[in-house]
């Protein structure tokens, strides 16, 4: 029974699923973790992950966030949305990273119709 535990874990549509049935759920949050706060970024996923989190900034003035993320490009505006002081929000760089990350970028010509690049993007890239 989620109503009395100390700590809930879920993916952001199962979280969203909870709140829809109780609001009340939402206010009792004193510690909410984002984890792969870049999902924001990705349309339907990070749609649920938005509208969460709102929900629950908005029901719950007391609520303590912590998003995390070894990707994100605009932690900055991330930390404006969610309301934290710009000297807490943290930035780690490359050079905490025990493995080096190898970063490649490919071109492909465009097709002409987005649907059909993005799909040939798909066999590409596996």
């Amino acid at each position: 029974n989620y109503h009395s535990a100390h700590i809930t874990i879920g993916t952001p549509e199962k979280v969203d699923f909870l709140s829809r049935q109780n609001l009340e759920y939402l206010r009792k949050i004193r510690l909410l973790l984002v984890d792969e706060v870049h999902m924001l970024n990705f349309e339907e996923r990070g749609a649920t992950l938005e509208a969460i989190v709102s929900r629950i900034m908005s029901l719950n003035n007391s609520v303590r966030i912590v998003a995390v993320s070894a990707t994100i490009p605009n932690i900055t505006e991330v930390g404006e949305w969610l309301k934290v002081p710009k000297p807490c929000v943290c930035v780690f760089g490359e050079e905490y990273r025990p493995v080096k990350i190898n970063k490649v970028v490919l071109g492909f010509k465009s097709t002409g119709n987005p649907f059909t690049f993005e799909r040939a993007l798909n066999f590409k890239l596996i």
